[in-house]
């Protein structure tokens, strides 16, 4: 505009220059967040600049240069929120300055898959072994980092009888990882028992002749066969001898049986045995009971019990009166001198 004087004539006008001053206007260069997943490499970081005047962007502002932000974490550093340091020193410009204001880089959770191991197992009574897994590899975005490791450990369902149970996730844990856990079975299997000769009593393989081979049932001792102190396991036997007659080291042949509560947890290494330590003792007398009716001396129905006095296994042998006996040699042999037959009635030998 102008002044003039024209309104008033008492005034003379001088004029004065003076000075605009201009001052630079201020840029806000701020560091973009950032997300990334723990183990993988820092993003690329960005900025973005804001506080433009006169409708002015970046590319009509005279603005020159480039810089980019900075974060301490590098790919192994902990799941956590990091500052990116923005930086503004890349850039130049004539009309404005620059002022920062800093960003978050997030690393997160990696996931990873564990896999318990197949095939665990143990002999029923042995302790646990630690339970072993696998981790899954390092691929784009999940996997295992470098050598990491987990703390804790797996677990799995309680029990100590023979059977099947569930591997579970237990204590096993690392922040920086979100786990998918894939459990497994273990398996705990019978324990072994071995049966020696060492282990049956003689007494136990002494009998009284009878007239059979029969071993009838007996108790196994449990010690040094793997039965584990204070389980409740029978081990129990019936068998034969080679054959009937009275002697001493016999060959026994034996069958074993397991029984008990705690049965189920135990499996035999074999269930038959040979020993040669059986003995069967004479028999004091046995009185013949086949009536007066003739009837063959090889008959076990003739006899108490059944015992038939063959060649020395009966020490008295006694026929009461009014009996009726055929001594059928051809089946029944030869008596042993050891042998005394108190005859009171009637034997015809054939």
């Amino acid at each position: 505009g102008s002044v003039t004087n024209g309104n008033n004539a008492n005034y003379d006008i001088t004029f004065s220059n003076g000075t605009l001053t201009i001052n630079k206007a201020t840029l806000t260069v701020t560091a973009d967040n950032q997300t990334r997943v723990y183990g993988d490499a820092n993003p690329t970081f960005s900025q973005t600049i804001t506080g433009f005047v006169n409708g002015q962007n970046l590319g009509s502002s005279g603005v020159t240069g480039s810089s980019v932000g900075s974060v301490s974490a590098t790919s192994t550093s902990a799941v956590n929120t990091y500052v990116i340091t923005a930086n503004a020193t890349g850039y130049s410009s004539a009309n404005y300055n620059f002022t920062t204001v800093n960003g978050l880089l997030t690393v997160t959770q990696r996931p990873i898959t564990i896999t318990a191991d197949a095939n665990q197992t143990k002999v029923y009574g042995n302790p646990d072994a630690a339970f072993t897994y696998a981790l899954e590899a390092n691929t784009a975005g999940r996997g295992l980092v470098g050598s990491d490791t987990f703390s804790g450990a797996l677990a799995r369902v309680a029990g100590e009888n023979v059977g099947t149970y569930a591997i579970n996730r237990g204590t096993l844990a690392n922040g920086n990882y979100v786990i998918t856990y894939v459990g497994n079975n273990y398996n705990i299997t019978q324990r072994p028992i071995t049966i020696t000769a060492a282990n049956l009593s003689t007494s136990d393989l002494t009998k009284v002749y009878d007239g059979n081979t029969s071993i009838t049932g007996f108790n196994v001792n449990n010690a040094n066969t793997g039965v584990i102190a204070n389980d409740r396991v029978v081990l129990s036997s019936v068998g034969t001898y080679t054959d009937a007659d009275v002697g001493t080291g016999k060959t026994v042949s034996l069958n074993f049986s397991l029984s008990g509560a705690d049965a189920a947890n135990y499996s035999l290494t074999t269930t038959q045995l040979n020993a040669s330590s059986g003995v069967i003792t004479q028999l004091p007398s046995v009185t013949w009971v086949g009536g007066n009716q003739t009837n063959n001396w090889s008959n076990a129905a003739n006899w108490m019990n059944g015992a038939i006095p063959l060649r020395g296994n009966v020490a008295q042998i006694n026929i009461p009166a009014g009996a009726n006996v055929v001594y059928d040699a051809a089946s029944v042999g030869q008596l042993a001198s050891s042998s005394t037959i108190v005859n009171n009635g009637v034997i015809t030998f054939n």
